[in-house]
């Protein structure tokens, strides 16, 4: 098919909305149209031979010439540009990126409708009945080496239209062009939905027309004459082939530049488990009402670091006392459009794998969709504008950006002894080409923990880490011993802590005072780092660092027993011993959540409060017996109140000052020297024990046996509070005797009635006797 000359180059892109150019000359030729009969009658004129001033004339009979049709066709492009011209390689007969404007058209969008105009004209003198079929692979020789993507002919469809407009209709493809005529022809075709960003598509209308006969149409009936063949004695010519005089109509599918990423954060943030800045920014907290308000009540835990690394961003919330609502995190995205076109960019969730999967996503409203975790839990996902308002998608002018919030809200991290990350997978799909997206991902690193005795502690594979404040220990000590706990703390969370560690233990001492003991730590990577008052007693706080998600950390809490602590039973209840065991209070708080930097709501407290300090008995009684001296000029001289002391069991008299532990001499009375009395000269005896065990005795009974020689006279019996000069009486139990019999005869037993002395306590026995 050969390029009209005559044409008039002018755009026709109905597509686009610009108006068809004009029509080509048809018949360029000037071909006399068949059918029409020639009559020709010769003349003959001459001078008349007999008379020479006159002339005559002559005529012939009439000779009739029919003329034959001379078919001939073309399909042109309606923008006047130069078809394939029968070259294999010309551009026009094929796919390709070289086709010039507007028959070539980029930014074109999968499911639009592309249109053309060609013009098919009539070069010949007779009347053609022309099918027309529509090419959609083009010749090899004249395509693109690659990106050319499939489309039917059955997608490629015609209309057609007379010089005046009118629509014209076809036969199953098949239009009559008139002679002297040619005939609008409008190629429609819908790029496919699944069209790849780049690809090729392009279709061309080829013309054929069937033989009818030489005197009918011109061509042989049953041959076929194509776009600008020639035709003699009724045969087309060969030249050009149907697949070298195509125009092909080529789009290139709009291929957008799109990326969905991180907002760049602008600063940096220290993230728990480290020391070293990170790019990042600390989340927004969202409105308690109103747009944007999280749902199902969700409250964001505290100030939350999110750290950004590439496409990923990663949130640390820090746990919150709140444990009734879901808990929120708030991510910054961008969007941005490097593409030519505006676009408007939709917004979804999609699963996500692996342990942090959240899949299962169901739009429930604008911009608003639920998905499940790997616990079976729901988490909600909403796409928010800048004022706070739910969207499902962005619209972004050519080569800008805008920005959005996914705001999250998942199970309170105190839902589950052990967290795990949720990883939300967001997907930003092109509005102008659903084949082209580009994921961000928005990763949430809950924590937890877990503190209590070690005998407890569960770890992977076998079980999941685990340790349970609720498993009792109980340790026993004497007074002034130091005892150990075997204790954990267990990060159950997702990302490296470290924890405050504090205890104490509330003791019981002998005279019934109790006394705020402090829990001491130690193990690897524990330090002291602070302290703490309870119950006016201040006392350190220790801190064990750096506790990797999913490992625990052993310590060790060490309590000194006070020396003068009182024995205590073997449980929490009061037993064969008044004193129940005192049970340890000990707490393990989060560094990282920390109401004080994460702010108010924030914050997570582990305690174990039932390991047993049992405090066994320890001491014994000591007795001592003392006489009364003669008095000032008594040889040898009368000591001064406490200046001897009896030790130990049985009692051991020394010189000097006790001992808490040790009995003293009263004022007057003499345990080293022996006294010289006359007989019927009246003196006393002060026998003293005293209670140095740690907890009372019962059915205590204090006596002395008067040895022959002895008379007695009168007796006392009395309970002190101490041994001290403050000291108060507490009881004054009734004396017995009894005279001996048998061998002792001649002796007496001076007895208390049995008492009980608590710890500390002195019974005096004071007996006045004579010598015989």
């Amino acid at each position: 098919m050969q390029r009209n000359t005559k044409f008039i180059t002018l755009m026709a892109a109905l597509a686009t909305g610009v108006a068809a150019a004009a029509a080509p000359t048809p018949n360029p030729n000037n071909y006399t149209a068949s059918g029409v009969t020639i009559e020709n009658v010769a003349t003959s004129s001459f001078t008349d031979p007999a008379n020479s001033a006159q002339t005559i004339t002559g005529t012939s009979n009439t000779v009739r010439t029919t003329v034959l049709p001379l078919p001939g066709f073309d399909i042109v492009y309606g923008s006047g540009a130069a078809d394939g011209g029968g070259t294999d390689s010309n551009k026009a007969n094929g796919i390709n990126s070289a086709i010039a404007a507007p028959d070539y058209r980029t930014d074109i969008k999968p499911g639009d409708t592309v249109t053309n105009t060609y013009y098919l004209v009539n070069n010949g003198n007779t009347p053609l009945n022309v099918q027309i079929a529509a090419n959609t692979t083009g010749n090899s020789a004249a395509n693109a080496t690659s990106g050319i993507g499939s489309l039917s002919p059955s997608a490629v469809t015609y209309t057609y239209a007379d010089s005046a407009g009118t629509a014209v209709t076809a036969n199953n493809g098949t239009v009559t062009l008139p002679v002297n005529a040619y005939i609008t022809v409008t190629q429609s075709f819908v790029v496919p939905a699944g069209a790849a960003p780049g690809t090729l598509y392009g279709a061309s209308p080829v013309g054929t027309v069937v033989g009818t006969g030489t005197t009918a149409n011109g061509v042989t009936t049953g041959q076929t004459l194509g776009e600008g063949q020639t035709v003699s004695s009724g045969t087309p010519s060969a030249a050009p082939a149907a697949t070298t005089d195509l125009q092909f109509t080529v789009v290139k599918i709009y291929d957008p530049v799109l990326a969905n990423s991180p907002t760049a954060p602008g600063g940096n943030v220290t993230p728990p488990g480290t020391t070293t800045p990170t790019p990042g920014y600390t989340a927004t907290t969202p409105p308690t009402s109103g747009n944007g308000a999280p749902p199902a009540s969700g409250t964001a835990p505290g100030t939350t670091l999110i750290t950004v690394s590439g496409d990923q961003q990663f949130a640390y919330p820090p746990a919150d006392t709140e444990t009734a609502n879901p808990d929120v995190v708030r991510f910054k995205n961008t969007v941005t459009n490097g593409g030519t076109l505006t676009d408007t960019i939709s917004l979804l969730p999609v699963n996500s794998t692996g342990a942090g999967a959240v899949t299962g996503f169901t739009k429930t409203s604008t911009g608003t969709y639920t998905g499940t975790n790997a616990d079976g839990k729901t988490v909600t996902v909403q796409f928010l504008d800048a004022n706070n308002n739910p969207i499902d998608s962005v619209t972004v002018g050519a080569n800008a950006s805008a920005d959005y919030t996914t705001q999250v809200t998942y199970p309170d991290s105190n839902s589950l002894p052990n967290q795990h990350v949720l990883d939300l997978i967001i997907k930003a799909t092109s509005g102008n080409n659903p084949n082209v997206s580009d994921l961000t991902t928005d990763t949430i690193q809950p924590t937890q923990a877990q503190f209590g005795d070690t005998s407890s502690l569960t770890s992977p594979p076998t079980k999941p880490l685990a340790v349970n404040p609720n498993t009792a220990q109980s340790q026993t000590g004497t007074p002034g011993s130091t005892v150990s706990y075997a204790m954990s703390v267990a990060n159950t969370g997702t990302y490296t802590d470290s924890y405050t560690l504090s205890g104490y233990v509330t003791v019981t001492l002998k005279d019934n005072s109790t006394r705020t003991v402090p829990v001491v730590y130690s193990g690897t990577n524990v330090t002291q780092t602070g302290t703490t008052t309870v119950n006016g007693v201040t006392f350190n706080t220790y801190t064990v660092s750096n506790v990797a998600p999913n490992t625990s950390a052993p310590l060790t809490a060490t309590v000194t027993i006070p020396a003068d602590a009182a024995a205590t039973g073997t449980s929490a209840t009061a037993g064969t011993l008044p004193l129940p065991a005192p049970t340890l209070q000990q707490t393990a708080s989060s560094v990282y959540s920390d109401s004080s930097t994460k702010g108010p709501g924030s914050g997570l407290s582990l305690t174990d409060t039932n390991n047993l300090l049992v405090v066994s008995v320890a001491g014994g009684v000591v007795t001592g017996k003392f006489t009364q001296t003669t008095g000032a000029a008594a040889t040898p001289p009368t000591p001064a109140a406490n200046t001897q002391k009896v030790t130990g069991n049985p009692g051991v008299p020394s010189s000097g000052a006790p001992s808490a532990t040790e009995i003293g001499n009263p004022a007057g009375y003499d345990a080293l020297a022996t006294q010289g009395y006359l007989p019927q000269q009246a003196y006393k005896y002060d026998i003293i024990a005293k209670n140095n065990y740690n907890t009372g005795i019962s059915n205590f009974r204090l006596s002395d046996k008067l040895q022959r020689g002895l008379q007695y006279v009168s007796a006392t019996c009395t309970v002190y509070s101490s041994d001290q000069a403050n000291k108060t009486v507490v009881t004054s139990p009734t004396v017995a005797t009894a005279a001996g019999t048998g061998a002792d005869a001649g002796t007496t037993t001076v007895t208390c009635a049995a008492t009980t002395l608590q710890p500390g306590q002195i019974e005096i026995l004071e007996i006045t006797v004579k010598v015989q």
